[in-house]
């Protein structure tokens, strides 16, 4: 089979079998495109061609050109591309399974205080729909720690106002429940007593919208003027707009508040498996980037529970 016939073939299970993001797809894409351009370079055409060798030299022509993540991404896309192959019984065995991945130290998430979360959830003015719904995104981003993603895909049938949580599927169609609190709550009874008014006044039905209904035919949560799903870039521009208004000019986005989750759950003295729990990650650990604790907390832990520390104050 040629290259780009088993490329096409991987994509398309990908998006009709798996049922990944489209930004997902997206970077998959991206990486076999420039696996295929450099395997034509070779004259290399079908994928029983592709030796170990090959892929070492991919990796090596990347470097000059992206950044240690991004290098070990690509490898990884390959590998799980061969991987696909091999189970279709269309290569033999995937020669990208010993290259090793390029050793990076991952950047440290950027996060905000908690009193720059709380000056940007008070930010939203409650005096209109926009405000209250604003107000109420950068609540559950925050009181959540769910992904942008997950946040304009949930419906209103997949809150529980009663015992404050919510189900999410998450990455790979995974099903999680995640809590919210008394505060966000109270925002979200404001929302929903107003949506209803919002969506008569601007006369818009949003059950008429077969693609804006969810698990069991339940509106849209967060919606636009239009009464239709609001999009991430949407989410984005919110978050964005808020946290100027608010003066923090490192760029703010929905991702720094679920950064802001689980950094200030882990600096309160959560466990990190429950951090995991809460965040849907599949291994413990891609949570470990949030053990980063300031240096100030990690100084008074020490004198509270260090023997040595306890020992000194005493004397």
């Amino acid at each position: 089979m040629t290259l780009n016939e088993a490329v096409d073939r991987f994509l398309s299970s990908l998006r009709f079998e798996q049922k990944v993001s489209e930004h997902t797809l997206d970077n998959y894409g991206r990486d076999l495109k420039k696996f295929s351009d450099f395997l034509s370079a070779l004259q290399i055409g079908s994928v029983e061609n592709v030796a170990v060798t090959h892929i070492r030299a991919f990796v090596g022509s990347l470097y000059p050109l992206m950044q240690a993540r991004s290098v070990s991404r690509a490898l990884s896309t390959v590998r799980s591309f061969f991987d696909y192959l091999v189970r279709e019984e269309i290569a033999p065995q995937n020669p990208a399974e010993g290259v090793p991945s390029p050793k990076w130290r991952g950047a440290l998430p950027f996060f905000l205080s908690v009193d720059q979360i709380f000056s940007l959830l008070e930010a939203p003015k409650m005096d209109s729909f926009t405000g209250i719904r604003d107000r109420l995104i950068l609540e559950f981003l925050y009181a959540t720690g769910i992904r942008v993603s997950e946040l304009v895909s949930l419906d209103e049938g997949e809150v529980d106002l009663e015992r404050l949580q919510v189900r999410i599927m998450g990455k790979g169609k995974k099903e999680r429940i995640v809590l919210f609190g008394k505060r966000a709550r109270e925002t979200l009874d404001q929302y929903l007593g107003i949506k209803g008014e919002f969506l008569r006044s601007q006369k818009v039905n949003n059950e008429d919208d077969p693609g804006d209904r969810g698990v069991g035919g339940s509106r849209a949560l967060f919606i636009n003027a239009k009464g239709g799903r609001l999009t991430s870039r949407t989410i984005q521009r919110i978050v964005s707009k808020y946290a100027r208004q608010i003066g923090i000019v490192t760029r703010t986005t929905p991702h720094t508040l679920r950064h802001s989750f689980a950094t200030h759950l882990l600096e309160g003295g959560a466990h990190l498996r429950g951090i995991q729990e809460l965040l849907g990650h599949s291994s413990i650990s891609t949570t470990q980037k949030y053990t980063h604790l300031d240096v100030d907390h990690l100084t008074r832990v020490y004198d509270l529970y260090h023997p040595r520390a306890i020992k000194d104050r005493k004397n």
